[in-house]
């Protein structure tokens, strides 16, 4: 008996001693295949789930799929830049007066985070959506208005519920971002890593293409 043993532990050692130089010393399209198999095995639910525990979020880690946060121009540009006099209303003429209507001021825009926004393609490390401010660069769920969860900043903080806005969408405030329910917050943004996410961005460009969704 105890042999039978030994010989079945000798054949799962000599196993995955087979599988691990299959996996890293062989050089062909099966073994790269297998290889991102088993790493995005690992990501999503191993490293994924240990990461969002971590730091206190379901979705640690997110690409920014869209460009309503990006800034085309400097930020004193930005801030002066006439944006909603004809599509939205006579009242928000500048970014200034829009932000102003919040009680937000050029300096507290420039003490936030993120200030001079960030674009499509990035990738951000969320942490605990808990305790958020205004100013804080948050990613919320939509309720479904959209197919995936929003990234914006917050401009308003009520008892229960945030107000956002994308940096990039020229003063409107989505009706469903009027009033978040925070316990719809996924994470806080707090680091940003510029570009890595353009292959999240290609996918999903690609699979609204072919499924004939909005690109």
């Amino acid at each position: 008996m105890k042999n039978v043993i030994i010989e079945r532990k000798v054949v799962r050692r000599s196993l995955l001693s087979r599988f691990w130089n299959y996996l890293w010393h062989d050089d062909s399209w099966g073994s790269v295949l297998v290889f991102l198999v088993v790493a995005s095995v690992f990501i999503r639910f191993i490293m994924y789930p240990v990461l969002g525990l971590f730091l206190g979020s379901s979705q640690p880690i997110v690409a920014v799929i869209s460009s309503s946060m990006v800034h085309p121009v400097g930020f004193d540009e930005w801030w002066n830049v006439t944006t909603c006099k004809d599509k939205f209303s006579d009242s928000y003429k500048f970014q200034r007066d829009f932000y102003g209507s919040f009680n937000i001021s050029k300096d507290d825009f420039e003490s936030f985070r993120f200030k001079n926004g960030f674009h499509r393609g990035d990738v951000m490390i969320l942490f605990s959506g808990k305790n958020v401010k205004v100013g804080d660069v948050v990613v919320a769920d939509n309720g479904g208005v959209t197919p995936y969860p929003v990234i914006h900043r917050v401009i308003k903080v009520d008892a229960s519920t945030i107000t956002t806005a994308g940096d990039n969408n020229k003063c409107e405030i989505w009706s469903f971002e009027s009033s978040i329910p925070k316990d719809r917050i996924i994470g806080k943004a707090v680091v940003w890593i510029p570009y890595l996410g353009w292959v999240k961005v290609g996918a999903v460009w690609f699979w609204n293409f072919i499924s004939g969704g909005v690109v």
